[in-house]
């Protein structure tokens, strides 16, 4: 056999902008204990390479295993185990197709753990991605997004990466665009956020559902982009806050600086700030991350 040649593919974050809970699938009441129903605006940042994540596969046609290894910032703390979003993407496509290749990842992994912004999401994302450039003819799209939600509601919306609206279970997604360029820098405390303990947390404390919000432009302008963020919020920011008191801090340090809008992403505990120009963007990041080393700064 001829060594096949590695291909990459880049793991963006996935920042949600908003976050709604508009039901539980099934169930009326308050109950938790099913799939939680989503209005979400989502974006994909282009941030500067390391703070993104890579994923690397190189093809193996005489071996039906696959295999990983991780390196990159946060690639200690990583477990490589039979869970990793990676392996279970690449097993759960061949299992359905009956692939006959096996092949090797390698992660750089530049983007914090437990951290709101969809890492392990975008990593099976990007799998996928690879795996439908090995084969010949590539994967159809439905069985792509079907086998995206059986890892987890974010991988959809990462598998194609683009500003969207993210409804249902994961499972709704509409694309949109922005007419002007805008810039967005992302601040985490390095400290994990477990999402079913967020949700847990605002299950207990939840009196409604927000409203299922009706569906805008296409195309919008940066205007109109932050008067509808400015018009809605994230359903989990304070049961977040209430676990990590981090958050609360990082968006009063954000807000201080007069950005477009700024809020938790996720589940948190990472935060945004948009910003009208990068040059903005950069000098309010250099600063912030010069004030607080502690604090993971991405822009």
């Amino acid at each position: 056999m001829q060594q096949a040649l590695p291909i990459s593919e880049i793991a963006k974050a996935k920042v949600n902008l908003d976050l709604r809970i508009t039901g539980i699938l099934g169930i009326t009441g308050i109950l938790e204990n099913g799939y939680h129903l989503l209005d979400s605006i989502v974006t994909f940042p282009d941030l500067s390479s390391n703070f993104s994540d890579e994923v690397t596969f190189t093809l193996n046609d005489q071996d039906l295993s696959f295999t990983l290894t991780i390196s990159g910032t946060f690639g200690e703390k990583l477990k490589k185990d039979a869970d990793n979003s990676i392996l279970k993407a690449a097993r759960l496509l061949q299992e359905r197709l009956g692939f006959k290749f096996g092949g090797h990842f390698h992660l750089i992994k530049n983007l914090p753990l437990a951290s709101g912004i969809g890492g392990g999401s975008a990593d099976a994302a990007a799998a996928m991605r690879l795996i439908a450039r090995s084969v010949k003819g590539g994967i159809l799209g439905d069985i792509m997004q079907d086998i995206a939600l059986k890892i987890g509601a974010d991988v959809p919306v990462c598998l194609c990466s683009e500003d969207s609206i993210m409804r249902g279970i994961g499972n709704e997604i509409v694309k949109f665009s922005v007419k002007e360029p805008c810039h967005l820098i992302l601040i985490n405390p390095l400290k994990p956020v477990l999402t079913q303990e967020v949700f847990k947390v605002a299950g207990r404390n939840r009196k409604s559902f927000s409203t299922l919000r009706d569906n805008f432009e296409n195309e919008l302008t940066l205007k109109r982009l932050i008067q509808i963020l400015k018009l809605s919020h994230n359903d989990l920011e304070q049961a977040a806050c209430s676990i990590v008191p981090e958050i609360n801090q990082i968006l009063s340090m954000l807000r201080d600086k007069k950005p477009l809008a700024a809020a938790m992403s996720g589940s948190g505990a990472t935060c945004y700030a948009i910003f009208k120009t990068k040059k903005e963007a950069i000098k309010v990041a250099m600063q912030l991350k010069q004030q607080h080393k502690h604090l993971w700064v991405a822009y």
